[in-house]
């Protein structure tokens, strides 16, 4: 359980930003002090950092996070870069995200395929599960058109640096 009072350290003094982002978060840390206005690349790095800060209360040795994110290939630019900054930079462990995406949506040039690229060029291990449909047809659940997905697991934060 993570306490209100654990919360307060990590996010000072940014916690509007992870406010702003889950508003419910207000209830157990109080109203937060506004947040300087920054250039915009800035404004991204300090929200990734406060991010995995975070992200850092939840996912700790005694108790590992997973996240499961559906439907990668839809993802906007700046999802896709807070990602692949949240499981190339060291500061976070423990942290296990899957992500799942439809192959046939995606080329090699699709967004989704060169962050998965990135990912991997910096040493993240990004395994890939491929789902493909039984054999006659008829998807895996039962009259839908058969289709391939992919399963990514990025491991990379669950490593002990110690």
């Amino acid at each position: 359980m993570i306490s209100g009072e654990r919360l307060s350290s990590k996010r000072a003094p940014n916690g509007q930003l992870m406010a702003n982002l889950i508003p419910e978060l207000e209830l157990i840390i109080g109203k937060q002090p506004v947040v300087p206005e920054l250039p915009p690349k800035e404004t991204q790095h300090r929200f990734q950092a406060v991010f995995r800060r975070f992200l850092s209360l939840f996912a700790r040795k005694e108790h590992p996070l997973v996240i499961f994110l559906d439907d990668l290939q839809w993802l906007d630019g700046a999802t896709l870069t807070l990602l692949e900054n949240l499981v190339s930079q060291p500061d976070v462990q423990h942290l296990l995200i899957i992500g799942a995406y439809r192959d046939n949506e995606v080329s090699p040039s699709h967004p989704l395929m060169q962050t998965l690229d990135s990912i991997r060029q910096v040493g993240v291990i990004a395994n890939e599960i491929v789902l493909r449909a039984k054999a006659g047809g008829g998807g895996p659940f039962g009259n839908q058109p058969a289709m391939s997905d992919r399963t990514v697991a990025s491991r990379n934060a669950c490593r002990d640096p110690g």
